[in-house]
């Protein structure tokens, strides 16, 4: 009778998986699946190389959004961007490739610590609006790169006891295009670290003509383009990420810009 019953238990033993009962479903750690899955490693926390891209990209857009380009930004935002910046610089092992030409496109401004940059927006004579650049080939592996910035009508020109004719209207598009104009080249040594020299500066106004103020109404007939002067070395910035849509460098000042790559869309210059 023993005998009998250890061959039974014998014969059931292949077919002990069809009955054991299987662990709770957890989308975090499938066992069965060999596609890619966010979470690659069997800590919770710890998800897949392109998924962790994909986070701190979106990171660092919030990140831009709730500190108004860096504006308002804190020593924690600060070391926030620091360690979103080397989870995306970690990602690009073949970004030594990078050189100026690579830059070619229109960019805006999401991000900042640039005092120069921080602190246009604390004049109550001017009401900043969008900061970008507008980079282009200019031949042997140089580029033009201008810094642009966009100046809107300022909202206490309304409580001026003027005519429209001289201050404009309230709900006109009225606005001011400065472009600081220069000329980079990638170093000799290091492609991704691009030298500047200050070529000149663009100036114009853009707006419906029938209700600019007069000053930018003159503006908009006779620009200022004073391009082709100057030479003087510009400082410097190297590239420290770059992808079809994001850029991030640090200047020669030890400053971080980060800038998202504008479409026939969204470009605004």
């Amino acid at each position: 009778m023993l005998a009998r019953l250890l061959i039974i238990l014998l014969l059931m033993l292949p077919c002990a998986d069809l009955f054991a009962v299987p662990p709770p479903y957890n989308p975090y750690h499938p066992t069965t699946s060999t596609s890619t899955t966010l979470h690659s490693s069997p800590n919770a926390n710890s998800y897949s190389a392109a998924a962790s891209l994909l986070i701190a990209k979106a990171d660092l857009l919030n990140l831009g959004q709730s500190t108004n380009r860096g504006f308002t930004s804190t020593p924690s935002d600060k070391q926030k961007l620091s360690s979103l910046i080397s989870t995306l610089t970690s990602s690009t092992p073949n970004s030594n490739n990078v050189t100026a030409t690579d830059l070619i496109g229109k960019w805006t401004l999401i991000y900042t610590d640039a005092p120069d940059i921080t602190s246009l927006d604390s004049s109550p004579a001017t009401r900043l609006g969008r900061i970008g650049q507008e980079i282009e080939s200019s031949g042997s592996g140089k580029i033009i790169v201008k810094n642009v910035i966009e100046y809107l009508r300022p909202k206490w020109l309304d409580r001026l006891p003027l005519p429209t004719s001289l201050i404009g209207g309230s709900d006109n598009d009225a606005r001011v295009i400065q472009k600081v104009v220069t000329e980079g080249k990638s170093n000799s040594r290091n492609g991704k670290l691009i030298e500047l020299a200050i070529k000149g500066a663009e100036i114009y106004s853009e707006g419906d003509d029938d209700n600019l103020p007069l000053a930018l109404k003159q503006l908009k007939e006779r620009p200022v383009d004073l391009k082709g002067v100057g030479g003087l070395p510009f400082g410097s910035f190297e590239i420290l990420y770059l992808d079809e849509g994001i850029r991030i460098v640090r200047t020669s000042n030890n400053h971080i810009a980060v800038n998202v790559k504008d479409d026939a869309g969204s470009a605004w210059f």
